[in-house]
């Protein structure tokens, strides 16, 4: 278990940092790699908070929700700008404080207790009349990553940042509502 969350921790906060840090924060010297450790060490928290929750019980409907941004979700979000930049908006790469800022953003997410959709838990049968779309949008969602990677990774970025209102909002209704195990019997 160590070792998987060391190989996360390097894969998923290490790397995508210096990446950022080679690609746009290099001209902010100092403060951009201060921008980088904070998202490495956001992404190394995440992980070890995620590790010291494993065994804790929690009510059922919890577990469509990680507690702050997933590690990959993390990792994946944090390269929105080399996204864009190839994409062909190459403004993104003449301002490394806005960079900055979104990654010190994402650190924050990583590291909050805000409740984001996991969909862990829609596994488990495909309904008959599912299956030919569902193969059919993975299908495409392949095929345009293939033709179109960094404009198909900037679309799904923001949809996944998108929701994340939307996991919260959803996640405060599910909260108020009486479990079913502490209801009073009548």
């Amino acid at each position: 278990a160590e070792l998987d969350s060391l190989a996360d921790f390097v894969n998923f906060g290490v790397a995508p940092a210096l990446i950022v840090y080679t690609w746009g924060l290099r001209d902010l010297k100092g403060f951009g790699w201060v921008t980088v450790v904070v998202f490495a060490s956001a992404m190394a928290l995440r992980l070890a908070r995620f590790n010291s929750m494993l065994d804790v019980e929690k009510p059922k409907f919890k577990n469509n929700y990680f507690t702050g941004m997933p590690a990959p979700a993390g990792a994946i979000t944090v390269l929105l700008p080399l996204y864009l930049h190839h994409a062909g908006f190459d403004w993104v790469r003449g301002m490394p404080a806005l960079v900055s800022a979104y990654t010190l953003f994402l650190s924050f997410l990583l590291v909050s207790t805000i409740p984001t959709f996991s969909g862990k838990n829609l596994s488990g049968p495909i309904r008959r009349e599912y299956v030919l779309p569902i193969l059919g949008g993975v299908t495409l969602v392949i095929a345009l990553l293939a033709t179109y990677p960094y404009e198909t990774l900037t679309v799904a970025t923001f949809a996944y940042l998108s929701l994340i209102p939307f996991s919260i909002k959803r996640h405060a209704s599910q909260s108020a509502r009486p479990s079913r195990a502490c209801r009073p019997h009548a």
